[in-house]
């Protein structure tokens, strides 16, 4: 296995690795510093196993590129960013690791190793998030005023 190199790349371009084929999320990379995570995962984004195993991989070129910024994650669903975590939907899949690098739950590993990363990672929020705690791990959340009247909402019926 080779070391990989974390220096700044004078192409401009992204590492290779970023245009692999995404079957829950779609990534935009129109500069080597900025990237938009589009989660696409019809008909609600449920995180499931294999949502969980292509972020894993994500997240990998996230702590390791040296050119990257910037990270927006958004959602191609304009009512839901992220339904809860459904392993169970998958069953004929590869189950999603059970541990991850920091010894955590695998999905509970990708959110600290995310408001970890050595970048600006920001949710863009138009409805609110059925998994709350994926807009909570990046650094900035913006919602739309349909989201924040809704959590406003919700939060004083509690």
């Amino acid at each position: 296995m080779s070391p990989i190199d974390a220096n700044p790349s004078d192409n401009g371009r992204a590492p290779d690795g970023w245009s692999s084929s995404w079957t829950h999320f779609q990534i935009d990379r129109p500069s080597a510093s900025y990237c938009r995570v589009t989660f696409m995962n019809p008909p609600i984004n449920v995180i499931t196993a294999t949502t969980v195993v292509e972020l894993t991989e994500l997240m990998g070129l996230i702590e390791t590129d040296a050119d990257l910024n910037v990270v927006v994650f958004d959602s191609a669903n304009p009512d839901f960013y992220l339904a809860d975590y459904d392993a169970a939907r998958e069953p004929g899949s590869s189950a999603a690791p059970s541990r991850g690098p920091t010894g955590l739950h695998a999905w509970l590993d990708l959110l600290r190793r995310l408001s970890r990363a050595p970048v600006v990672s920001i949710a863009s929020v138009r409805d609110v998030p059925a998994a709350p705690e994926a807009s909570s791990s990046s650094l900035v959340t913006f919602a739309s005023p349909r989201a924040r009247t809704r959590c406003s909402a919700a939060s004083k019926s509690e």
